[in-house]
């Protein structure tokens, strides 16, 4: 049997308690997320060059793509992310179609699972290959590469309200229940990690998973 067939057995089984654990971790996750926007108001200079690009991309969001053939860059990135998923799963990807009008679909190898599903309606897949090139940029760059993670935070936004709706094949075959339990906390994590990692780079992102594990336990009472 395929390893691809024998993690979408199991990702069948998880599927359930998956959902109920993410949505249990939403008031934890909410509350690191305030905290994180409490520090940005004390320091908000530190993320102009972020806001700038966010900016930017709203405006040519709102100006050429919402209503354009332009929002197949949105669609690529979403059929991206599928075959991301698909491929981290084990499985073979053999087609990956985007259309100017008809929005697109990726092929693969065996059942699939509901991951490779519902992941482009919370992965950030163009603001994580930012943060991955800000790696190898000089230092003197920040403020440019900033730029850039606020245009990719607002691209993902954007994309992400765009296409999530109960209507949306991708959300009706794992389910509107599931789609809720688990994109709820799902965004608000990714979300406030690009914030974060924008506000003080990994040190921010440490410190926000670190709030967001101590509200969860204090809230449990683990």
């Amino acid at each position: 049997m395929p390893v691809s067939d024998l993690i979408d057995r199991y990702m069948a089984i998880i599927k359930w308690p998956v959902a109920i654990v993410v949505a249990a971790m939403l008031p934890g996750a909410s509350m690191a997320f305030l905290h994180l926007l409490s520090q940005i108001a004390v320091r908000p200079q530190s993320l102009l060059p972020f806001l700038m690009g966010g900016l930017i991309w709203l405006g040519v969001w709102l100006l050429f793509v919402r209503h354009s053939r332009l929002s197949f860059l949105l669609t690529f990135e979403h059929e991206l992310t599928h075959a991301i998923f698909a491929w981290l799963t084990f499985h073979r990807v053999v087609g990956l179609r985007v259309t100017l009008t008809k929005g697109g679909q990726i092929t693969i190898v065996g059942r699939g699972n509901w991951l490779i599903t519902i992941a482009p309606y919370f992965w950030p897949t163009a603001s994580l290959l930012v943060i991955l090139a800000t790696w190898f940029w000089p230092p003197g760059y920040r403020g440019i590469g900033q730029a850039i993670l606020g245009f990719s935070f607002t691209w993902h936004v954007t994309g992400t309200i765009y296409e999530t709706r109960f209507s949306q094949p991708d959300i009706r075959q794992v389910g509107w229940l599931f789609s809720v339990l688990l994109l709820s906390t799902a965004n608000v994590v990714a979300l406030a990690s690009i914030l974060s990692f924008a506000h003080q780079g990994m040190n921010g992102l440490s410190d926000f998973f670190a709030q967001m594990a101590r509200h969860t336990l204090e809230l449990y009472r683990f």
